[in-house]
């Protein structure tokens, strides 16, 4: 995380509506007999943030560009709510924060020797089930229970990795659970990325932001 800046955009710099793409990387063999293969290279998919419009002021454009020096254009990562995806439950609107709870999200079973859980998050659709680990979450808002009693300490949480620890390991058996909220870790898309949003708003007078997800590894 050496390249993480822990710094947000301005709060002035629209976050919503935008468009929110996870993609993969999938390779696709059509073999001798017409049917289909795929190898799927990533166990995650990364995703490209384009907020359309975002920059409509001679103000937001100035702190779209003091950000822009501070991170270093692409060079350094900061964090950005996916206001589509940010927290350890549904959406009921986008954007809008919904009912954090201790139980909303299974992340281990105590064995009564382990003591770092990662904070992960399920995707469901009938049986099958994937699960995505959960990096930088927003600390203040997670919210850890013990077989479905909330804990107030005898834990942290690390901002980066996303593992909370507790002080002593939970017993065996028992199910450890947590809500959160959570940010995504995004990069400027190019070098060049600053030279489009300034000729599409010194030209339209507006211009759309791309961010770009990087991976934490």
């Amino acid at each position: 995380m050496a390249r993480f800046k822990d710094i947000y955009l301005d709060r002035r710099i629209p976050s919503y509506p935008i468009v929110a793409s996870p993609r993969w990387n999938t390779d696709l063999i059509t073999l001798n007999s017409g049917a289909e293969s795929a190898n799927q290279n990533w166990s995650q998919p990364f995703y490209v943030f384009t907020i359309p419009e975002a920059i409509r002021s001679m103000e937001v454009y100035e702190t779209i560009m003091a950000h822009w020096m501070v991170v270093g254009g692409p060079a350094y990562t900061f964090p950005f709510k996916n206001p589509m995806d940010f927290a350890s439950r549904s959406l009921n609107i986008p954007n809008q924060t919904p009912n954090i709870t201790p139980t909303d999200q299974v992340i281990g079973t105590g064995d009564g020797n382990k003591i770092n859980y990662q904070i992960t998050k399920a995707y469901q659709r009938g049986s099958f089930v994937h699960y995505r680990e959960i990096y930088l979450p927003v600390v203040n808002t997670v919210r850890v229970a013990l077989n479905g009693v909330e804990q107030f300490s005898g834990f942290t949480v690390n901002r980066t990795t996303g593992i909370i620890t507790f002080s002593a390991p939970p017993t065996s058996g028992t199910v450890v659970t947590c809500g959160y909220l959570y940010d995504e870790n995004v990069r400027f898309e190019s070098d060049d990325t600053f030279d489009a949003i300034s000729r599409n708003y010194g030209i339209a007078g507006y211009s759309d932001l791309t961010l770009v997800q990087v991976p934490i590894c």
